[in-house]
């Protein structure tokens, strides 16, 4: 090190001298470009509450095909004839005994309500990756997640989706990712 401030010993890879490197500001990342990025708050406020409505729908229907479950026949041939008188014929029409429709059940209220959580995950994920702008691969799943999202709203995950990929696809958001 020299006493010399131009001297080019005195200089870091980054080419700032080593007198000045105490005065800049300790939370400052110079990594990070993008002040001139476009804010990505309003796509991942909507990513985080679509993973809201899948974590409320994935509950559900777990709730729901525990609850088909601990079901006896009978109370599963009541409950299904409550409203309608002919709902099991349908299911007699294609050969199914009731049993084997009451299994059916759980599986379709179990299955839907776990992929419901994983679309949840994924979005909340996605949500978070776009606020802290790091990690863009999950930012970008988190954004087509949204379009096939089994608890969202249908036009809400499309609106949110669309919204959440077009903010994504800017070169400008791409950079000030890290």
């Amino acid at each position: 090190m020299s006493y010399y401030p131009d001297d080019p010993r005195n200089r870091r890879d980054d080419g700032v001298r080593w007198q000045e490197r105490d005065r800049r500001d300790p939370w400052e990342q110079p990594d990070r470009p993008a002040k001139d990025a476009p804010s990505l708050w309003g796509p991942a406020v909507v990513l985080l509450l679509l993973a809201l409505f899948n974590l409320l729908s994935g509950l559900g229907g777990l709730t729901l095909g525990v609850y088909c479950r601990s079901l006896t026949i009978d109370e599963f041939r009541e409950t299904m004839t409550e409203d309608d008188p002919n709902a099991l014929e349908d299911a007699h029409d294609l050969g199914w005994s009731d049993e084997e429709y009451q299994g059916f059940m759980v599986k379709l209220f179990c299955g839907g309500g776990g992929l419901s959580l994983l679309a949840a995950l994924l979005l909340a994920l996605g949500g978070l990756a776009m606020i802290g702008r790091k990690f863009y691969a999950i930012a970008v799943l988190g954004a087509i997640t949204a379009f096939v999202s089994p608890g969202g709203c249908c036009v809400f995950g499309l609106i949110g989706g669309i919204w959440s990929l077009v903010a994504l696809i800017d070169p400008r958001v791409k950079r000030s990712f890290t």
